[in-house]
């Protein structure tokens, strides 16, 4: 197939990405992944002898680019310790985007999801202290590489915040990035809510199909989606309200990301002094 990825959707995890991944493939200039999170270059041990199989991920033709979105290259060092070096080797052209969010409201979405899949059976308190989502929010850590690898201009970060309140900027922002028209997305985009996880309370069985199936869950009806979800469905995994972190757990976190959120302030030349204040 002649195909060539030109752009990526690297996360951050619980950032807004299955919206803007939803709303990048609704624009008729896009062939977007039908594999919700393809992982291609994370973790695949051979990626130049498995291009097929990553390319047929993408319909050929249809667009004049083509992306995908993997949250997993951006966990270093969970996976791949090389994987800019390996995008790179793909496509030394490759642009990426990059999400952001305040690394307190990110921590407890992300322990809210894992929890509901059954990726975690223990408390937020205890979750602070057991997972490595602390790293996903080490925003400048991560993104670093690829700078340094592929050029500070060929990165579009944008604040969570933004996405959620001033979309249509945030999308003329993506759409010159891309160099697309932007008055071809959907932005009002539902598409995402037949597979996405962010209300589900599923476990670890549903968590498999969904990733596996992405592709062809997305075409089906959305009240047959949620009859299927139903079987999953554990009223132990239900969440009546948001889980909250006391003000020495949020001060931990705040600490721990302090610098990467004081470097990336000025990378991106944003004020996040918000995101080191207690709740």
């Amino acid at each position: 197939m002649s195909i060539q990825v030109d752009f990526i959707l690297l996360g951050a995890a619980k950032a807004g990405t299955t919206t803007m991944a939803d709303i990048l493939r609704s624009h008729p200039d896009i062939s977007f992944c039908k594999e919700k999170e393809p992982d291609f270059f994370s973790k695949t041990n051979d990626w130049k002898a498995n291009l097929n199989e990553y390319h047929n991920l993408f319909s050929e033709g249809e667009g004049k680019i083509y992306g995908e979105a993997s949250h997993s290259y951006t966990v270093l060092p969970r996976w791949n310790l090389n994987i800019w070096e390996d995008i790179y080797a793909y496509n030394p052209k490759m642009k990426f985007i990059y999400i952001v969010r305040n690394p307190i409201d990110r921590f407890i979405s992300e322990y809210m999801q894992d929890f509901q899949r059954g990726r975690l059976n223990c408390t937020i308190d205890e979750a602070l202290h057991k997972s490595k989502s602390i790293n996903r929010s080490r925003y400048y850590t991560q993104i670093l590489p690829y700078i340094e690898r592929f050029g500070l201009k060929r990165i579009l970060f944008i604040d969570f915040e933004d996405f959620i309140k001033k979309r249509e900027v945030v999308l003329e922002d993506v759409a010159s990035f891309l160099e697309i028209t932007a008055n071809k997305f959907d932005i009002n985009n539902n598409e995402h809510s037949n597979y996405s996880v962010n209300s589900l309370k599923m476990n670890v069985k549903y968590d498999w199909i969904l990733r596996r199936f992405s592709g062809l869950i997305r075409l089906l009806p959305g009240n047959f989606v949620l009859s299927i979800k139903r079987l999953f469905v554990s009223k132990k995994r239900v969440f009546n309200e948001k889980p909250k972190l006391t003000r020495l757990q949020q001060e931990t976190i705040i600490r721990l990301t302090k610098q990467d959120t004081l470097e990336l302030g000025k990378l991106i030349k944003k004020d996040l002094s918000g995101w080191l204040k207690v709740k």
